[in-house]
């Protein structure tokens, strides 16, 4: 209810309460000089009670009146979106107003990111997307090893999206194709696109691949390595093996000239038995 509701409600139980008394002291007063006997004066109890009743009514009313007006109730002035990312939240309130009174829900989207927001969360990530790219490699000048190319990156969940500018020199698994690269080293771009919010970055690197300095079996490994950290197969159970590495075709097969591992405790066992009983 709205401030004059409230005024006029204290008014009307004021009146009620001042008038109630009124009565209640002239009743008084008429009856106790009447004889004992008469009717009136036997019903004194119960007009009595009625008009302290009434009295305590409306002080009661009187009191929760002047206690709203003096004392609102906390209002709520402004509404808290949730984090970034979030789903939406709800909100249920309650409005006091000419055009509508009682609960109503809300449902509070999560915030938008300014595109200035969106920078400096994607500066706070430089560093270490750097770091994620290189590798094993320590300058993107000097690439000898695989890189590695992150499909998102920190908690907001910033997506990261690819482009090769030459994908005969390094291939989108980040793995360099190692036929083609000269020996003086062969140069390309590497430009990752950020996207959060609504808003996007590209990164920029400028790589130059050399030879590499690992041998043919490192080569292979370091690639197989680089598909077993890869975000698209981190979650997976079972990870394809490549069917070619720098370009060249490669076949698995199971290596059945392997020993089964044996416990060796086991063998020292049964040799102390076989001693001991011969």
């Amino acid at each position: 209810m709205n401030k004059t509701i409230y005024i006029i409600y204290t008014i009307i139980l004021v009146l009620i309460l001042a008038l109630s008394l009124t009565l209640n002291i002239l009743y008084k007063k008429k009856v106790d000089k009447l004889p004992s006997n008469s009717l009136l004066f036997k019903n004194k109890k119960i007009v009595i009670f009625s008009l302290l009743a009434t009295i305590c009514i409306s002080a009661i009313g009187a009191i929760y009146c002047l206690t709203a007006l003096l004392f609102p109730s906390n209002s709520v002035t402004t509404i808290t979106r949730p984090p970034l990312g979030s789903d939406d939240a709800n909100l249920s309130l309650i409005t006091d107003s000419e055009l509508y009174t009682g609960a109503i829900d809300i449902d509070v989207p999560s915030k938008e990111l300014e595109f200035t927001e969106a920078l400096e969360i994607f500066s706070k990530y430089r560093e270490e997307l750097n770091t994620y790219v290189l590798g094993n490699n320590t300058s993107f000048l000097e690439i000898r090893s695989p890189l590695f190319f992150p499909a998102s990156i920190g908690e907001e969940n910033i997506l990261i999206s690819w482009y090769i500018q030459d994908s005969d020199i390094i291939d989108y698994t980040g793995t360099p194709v190692w036929e083609n690269i000269s020996p003086d080293g062969s140069k390309t771009e590497i430009v990752a696109t950020l996207s959060l919010g609504g808003h996007k970055a590209e990164v920029c690197y400028t790589i130059i691949v050399f030879p590499s300095a690992e041998t043919d079996k490192e080569k292979l490994l370091s690639s197989i390595d680089a598909l077993l950290t890869s975000d698209d197969f981190i979650y997976e159970e079972e990870i394809p093996l490549p069917t070619e590495i720098g370009g060249k075709p490669v076949t698995f097969y199971e290596n059945k000239s392997v020993l089964p591992s044996v416990d060796i405790s086991y063998l020292h066992f049964v040799s102390t038995f076989t001693t001991s009983f011969f």
